[in-house]
């Protein structure tokens, strides 16, 4: 696979950048310190394998400059199809995978285009720099071991160390030391207790005999205990209704004692049968005090309503009635109008101001134009000077044409000197062009002339003088290059037609020289007509054709200022015509509020205060309104106030006509009829008192003897009872009732243990009679032996397939080892120019891989022992090895490489970027660096190798930059071999 382009959204400094078409062979990505090689580094392999999930992870990068966390990477595959990969990182993570043929994929289908490889694969051999370079230890994961040289006993993107793995897992899951939950540990404990269990339940068995006399003592005990208790519950009973029929008796003795000691009261008869009538009025008196309070409030608030409606009256005019003031408008509708007008005339007042400054200002405009135009119209006329700059205009142009023509006159002179003829149009082609030249350009003048004379017709007089004076220019051009064109075709057809038996290609030469004259003498006159030297030369022409632009265009500025000198006039008399009218309504809306106010009776002011004026007869038409609540008000409460004084007399003459006639004496009616009725309900609560208490008395002494009647009943032992309420010995009662609980109590818990005692007898008895446990037991027995016995097997089985699985992983991988060891020596051979001629890789006590470099004269130096670019070197063809072995057996990933030259001297740095440039024709190479010289290395060995090559410059990355100021992206396009 071939990566051919990226998009970064933002990553680290890096947003809103990418790459649109990427070399298939050595990519060169070059820029300074804090660039973004390194994010850029990180980019591509989290794209393709996925971001890391901890922010505090020195690969994670933030995006800094804004930009959601991630972007797009796409590929070529090995079949020639694009893929297209956008992956996010953050709280909003997400994988696009688009296949070649436009649908959706997902994880697994990238993992199968990436032939399995995972990030840490990726890391370890296809993406180096120079900490990865310095170090073996990412070699030997087992991730890198078992996909290079153990794939191929599962076959392709199987995985060996998984299968040992789950074997492993497996013989866990059956045995292991201190593991409970292992299978073969959970049998031998269900063992062992299955056997416990059998030795009980043997034991147990013998116990039958026993329990059955226990039995018999135990339900003897319990018909004893069960008398015992019945026995001392009836005695409580008895206690118990003793005491609650001693409250009764009680009861009875106080209310029949009470009743004796409580009297009835003579002389309250009157009193008792108008007690209702008494009592009503008293409850209604409070209301008729306050009705009559309230009375009295009234009539005050009249009276002052009356003077404040006089005063209200006289201030709004002496047309003003109360029946006026009612019958009139709403005054919210009359105070919208005089608020509405006031809004009318203050705009109106406002377009007046407005209108005043828009005319002071066109003034000032028409002033300045006016000072402007006559300070830039020059001395000529408008229309002469215009025609006199088209004329000159277009004789430059026809200047420039013939100074073409002589040039190429010249060119075909030069051709007939060397028997080369030209092949130019024949006659008859050039006499057309000429004639549709000449048509055309006529046409063109005679209908802007057309227009020029139809603005004339309409007195547009600027624009018809414009375009008739366009129009003869036109004309007159046209004529010029008609002429020109019909001579150069003239000319060419004599030159180009073929020279007939008389004519020889001397002849053609002389005519060609004659017109070559022909056109520098017009060319002269033009110079002369323009000014310039003759001959002129084309730099003179082209300052003389920008002097003529130059000359139209302040010819074009004097005509603005002449319309805008016209316009700003017609601005000034617009505004003078807006400030009259504004003035005209501002007078029409003062008339017209003025006889508003007048029709509806307000003195003819301002808005401001006829608003003032609508408040105040709004204020009046309230405490009109007001004046009439109150004169109902008082209307009803002087009949509710008469009508309980009459009722209260009448009241007070049947239950008590002297207090009447006392009240009638009296200075203060209503203090008197309220001390009486007072004195008259005290009396009656009295009275009313008395007769309930003896009511409650006879009805309490009558459910007292009631409750005993029914609590004791009749017979014998209900005499006995009644002889001992008469004794009254209450404290014997309750002592005697608190043993008997105490001993019911503890019966009862004896009973129960008694009662327990037997069932739990009797369960295990029956147990014992009807249970098949010993039988079930020794079942079970039998089978967790069995299944131990079989776990055990299968844990012997999963051993020997995982060491035979081990013993065959290791020997395939010293089988296919030397495969990848040879192709690495290949590199490390020819970027050391020969002086290792081989690598030797064996393990060490330790299990760990070592790896020695064969030197030319025969001896094994370990690789620790080379210096640090050797070991760069070496461990740089180890990982080219690698690469070579998983594209031989999968597909080729991308190699991806930081700054991996910067330790090794000027030979070494250009034979590795050598054996690079050559990688690169098989495997897709990126290359970061800072260095130019070391870009430019390897841009020349890719060269050298017929690679196809792209070199990527990025800008630097400012420390205080913002969204303005981003990494500069600079890809120069492919270069094929």
């Amino acid at each position: 696979m071939k990566l051919s382009s990226f998009h970064i959204d933002g990553f680290g400094a890096l947003t809103d950048i990418g790459l649109e078409e990427m070399a298939p062979g050595l990519v060169v990505i070059l820029g300074p310190n804090e660039a973004g090689k390194s994010t850029l580094f990180d980019f591509l392999a989290g794209v393709l394998f996925g971001f890391p999930s901890r922010k505090d992870n020195s690969r994670y990068h933030a995006p800094a400059r804004g930009g959601r966390h991630g972007g797009r990477v796409s590929f070529v595959d090995e079949a020639g199809g694009t893929w297209v990969v956008e992956r996010h990182a953050g709280p909003q993570r997400g994988l696009e995978v688009r296949l070649p043929d436009g649908s959706e994929g997902d994880e697994a289908s990238l993992t199968r285009a990436l032939a399995g490889a995972s990030s840490s694969l990726f890391r370890a051999v296809f993406a180096v720099d120079l900490d990865d370079l310095g170090q073996m230890d990412n070699l030997e994961s087992d991730e890198v071991r078992e996909l290079l040289f153990a794939a191929s006993i599962f076959g392709q993107r199987r995985s060996a160390t998984k299968a040992m793995k789950h074997l492993a897992d497996a013989r866990d899951e059956l045995a292991r030391p201190r593991r409970d939950d292992a299978t073969a540990n959970r049998l031998a404990r269900e063992l062992e207790t299955v056997r416990a269990e059998l030795a009980a339940a043997r034991q147990e068995a013998a116990t039958y005999e026993s329990l059955l006399r226990g039995a018999a003592a135990a339900d003897e005990q319990i018909q004893a205990l069960r008398s015992q208790r019945k026995t001392s519950r009836d005695r409580e009973r008895e206690l118990e209704l003793l005491e609650t029929c001693w409250r009764h008796y009680c009861d009875a003795g106080r209310a029949r004692l009470a009743l004796s000691l409580t009297p009835e009261v003579s002389g309250t008869a009157s009193l008792l049968e108008n007690g209702a009538e008494l009592r009503g009025l008293t409850t209604e008196l409070s209301g008729h005090l306050e009705r009559a309070t309230k009375l009295d409030d009234l009539l005050r608030n009249r009276a002052s309503l009356e003077s404040s409606i006089a005063r209200r009256l006289s201030a709004l005019g002496p047309g003003w009635t109360r029946e006026r003031a009612m019958d009139a408008h709403d005054t919210e509708l009359l105070a919208d109008s005089v608020r509405t007008a006031r809004d009318r005339l203050s705009a109106l007042q406002t377009d007046v101001v407005s209108a005043d400054a828009v005319r002071v200002q066109a003034e000032a405009l028409l002033s300045e134009c006016g000072d402007r135009a006559s300070a830039d119209d020059p001395p000529m006329g408008r229309v002469a000077e215009r025609a006199v700059l088209e004329s000159r205009n277009a004789a430059v142009a026809e200047l420039r044409d013939r100074l073409s023509e002589a040039e190429r006159f010249e060119l075909e002179m030069l051709a007939d000197e060397r028997g080369k003829a030209s092949p130019l149009p024949t006659p008859g082609a050039a006499d057309r062009s000429a004639r549709l030249a000449v048509l055309v350009d006529s046409a063109f003048a005679v209908a802007v002339f057309a227009l020029g004379v139809v603005l004339f017709a309409r007195h547009q007089t600027e624009l018809a003088m414009v375009a008739l004076l366009l129009g003869l220019t036109l004309g007159v051009a046209a004529v010029l290059v008609a002429r020109r064109e019909l001579r150069s075709a003239e000319a060419t057809a004599e030159m180009s037609g073929a020279p007939s038996p008389g004519i020889t290609f001397g002849e053609l030469a002389s005519d060609r020289a004659e017109l070559m004259a022909r056109t520098r003498i017009q060319i002269g006159e033009l110079a002369e007509t323009l000014g310039l030297e003759v001959p002129p030369s084309r730099v003179d022409v082209e300052r003389c054709a920008a002097a003529l632009q130059q000359a139209r265009e302040a010819r074009r500025r004097l005509e603005d200022l002449a319309r805008a000198s016209s316009e700003a006039e017609a601005r000034v008399a617009r505004a003078a015509e807006v400030d009259r009218t504004a003035q005209q309504a501002v007078t029409l809306e003062q008339q017209s509020f003025e006889a508003w106010c007048r029709r509806r009776g307000f003195v003819a002011i301002g808005p401001e205060e006829t608003l003032e004026a609508i408040a105040a007869l709004a204020d009046l038409r309230e405490q009109l309104a007001a004046l009439s609540r109150v004169d109902r008000a008082i209307k009803g409460l002087e009949g509710s106030v008469t009508s309980f004084a009459h009722r209260c007399r009448e009241l007070l003459d049947v239950v008590d006509p002297g207090a009447v006639r006392a009240e009638a004496n009296g200075p203060d009616g209503t203090g008197e009829l309220e001390s009486m009725l007072g004195r008259l309900v005290r009396l009656l609560d009295e009275a009313a008192d008395v007769a309930a208490r003896r009511s409650q008395l006879r009805h309490e002494l009558s459910n007292a003897e009631t409750a005993l009647e029914r609590a004791l009943g009749g017979g014998v032992v209900a005499a006995g009872l009644r002889a001992e309420l008469a004794g009254g010995e209450v404290l014997e009662w309750t002592t005697e009732r608190a043993d008997l609980e105490r001993a019911i109590e503890a019966v009862r818990q004896a009973e129960e243990d008694a009662v327990r005692r037997h069932q739990s007898i009797a369960e295990a008895m029956e147990r014992l009679a009807t249970s098949d446990r010993i039988a079930e037991l020794e079942r079970r027995q039998d089978a967790l032996e069995v299944e131990l016995d079989r776990v055990l097997r299968r844990y012997l089985v999963l051993g020997m397939a995982r060491a035979l699985l081990q013993q065959t992983l290791a020997r395939h991988e010293r089988e296919r080892q030397p495969a990848v060891i040879a192709s690495a020596a290949d590199h490390f051979r020819r970027v050391t120019g020969g002086r290792y001629t081989a690598l030797l890789a064996d393990a060490g006590t330790d299990g760990k891989q070592t790896v020695r470099a064969l030197s030319s004269t025969g001896e094994a130096i370990d690789a620790a022992r080379l210096s640090r670019g050797t070991i760069e070197q070496l461990y740089l063809c180890l990982r080219l090895g690698l690469a070579d072995s998983f594209a031989h057996r999968s597909v080729s990933l991308p190699i991806v490489l930081d700054d991996v030259l910067v330790n090794f001297d000027p030979d070494r740095a250009a034979a590795v970027a050598t054996e690079l440039a050559a990688t690169a024709g098989s495997h897709q190479m990126v290359f970061l660096t800072c260095h130019p010289h070391l870009a430019e290395m390897m841009l020349r060995a890719a060269a050298d190798s017929d690679t196809a090559s792209q070199l990527i410059e990025l800008g630097r990355v400012e420390p205080d930059s913002r969204q303005g100021s981003l990494p500069l992206l600079t890809a120069l396009p492919p270069l094929s071999a």
